[in-house]
């Protein structure tokens, strides 16, 4: 499945996820971040497709593992829920706070897969190919590691089971054995794939002076519209954000004021902004399907 907002250009698509991460460390409040949440499962749904809920269990657990562990590592806080351990105490501003940072961890985590999915390798290589080259084609082969390695691994563990050297042998000694044996071979294979990429590369003078590109990326009238839209949406939830609205505290004691009237339209805009490639998405999946019913 593609989504649609993928679609667009890759310097569109990559400042929208790179400005949405910034605003997700930034802010501390529970409305934005729970704003921010609900954004990113949605933008991970739609951009992965019925995938995404498999993809998404991890979530959960992440969640309450960082939230209910965070006053075990720092027992601060006014309010003591119960003692453990001789006298260690675990407060409800430290869960509270704990509640927050795993909103935070959660929402990165999926901004961050949403980023990975639409923009790929191919479309690093062409925002940065000219301001930093060698920078690019790491960031590539980076992105391309992970999938390559899944894939490299299924294999050698295939081929070395049609062998008897499975990974789930019989010993424990054998599993160590046979499980360092793939460790050495993907290590082997990733090194030797980054030399013949290197090499591969300089062959077709990449990164020389003078040497073009070319590109099936073109800026339209949709992408100025679009990025314009993010620009003003952005402006206001900076200027939401200056006056005070995400103002919250912890420690020594929970202090979360009301969000004033006048800095609604700062969280409206953050909403806004964070919803966009939702937005963008559900339209193309509604006009699909309102073409198809008319077929």
């Amino acid at each position: 499945m593609r989504s649609a907002f993928e679609t667009y250009h890759p310097a569109v698509c990559f400042w929208m996820f790179v400005l949405a991460i910034v605003l997700s460390m930034v802010v501390r409040h529970p409305v934005y971040l729970g704003i921010s949440v609900v954004c990113a499962i949605t933008c991970y749904a739609t951009t992965k497709g019925p995938r995404a809920l498999k993809a998404m269990s991890w979530a959960i657990p992440l969640f309450f593992a960082v939230a209910l562990l965070n006053p075990i590592f720092n027992p601060m806080g006014a309010t003591v829920l119960f003692t453990y351990l001789g006298g260690r105490v675990y407060t409800l501003e430290s869960l509270c706070y704990g509640f927050v940072t795993a909103a935070m961890v959660v929402a990165m985590f999926l901004w961050f897969g949403c980023f990975n999915a639409v923009l790929t390798s191919d479309k690093i290589s062409y925002l940065f190919r000219k301001i930093a080259p060698s920078a690019a084609l790491v960031l590539t082969m980076v992105l391309r590691l992970v999938p390559s390695y899944q894939r490299k691994t299924s294999q050698f563990a295939t081929a070395r089971a049609c062998i008897g050297k499975s990974v789930g042998a019989d010993t424990w000694l054998q599993k160590v054995r046979n499980g360092t044996s793939l460790l050495s071979m993907l290590t082997a294979w990733a090194l030797e794939g980054a030399v013949v990429t290197a090499d591969s590369m300089r062959s077709r003078g990449y990164g020389l002076p003078g040497r073009t590109y070319y590109s099936l990326y073109r800026f339209t009238t949709r992408d100025v519209v679009v990025a314009a839209v993010m620009a003003v949406l952005f402006a206001g939830s900076v200027v939401g954000l200056t006056v005070g609205s995400a103002y919250v505290e912890f420690f020594p004691t929970i202090d979360i004021p009301p969000i004033a009237s006048h800095a609604w339209l700062g969280v409206i805009c953050y909403a806004a902004f964070l919803a966009l490639p939702t937005v963008i998405n559900l339209a193309e999946i509604a006009q699909w399907r309102i073409s198809l019913s008319k077929v």
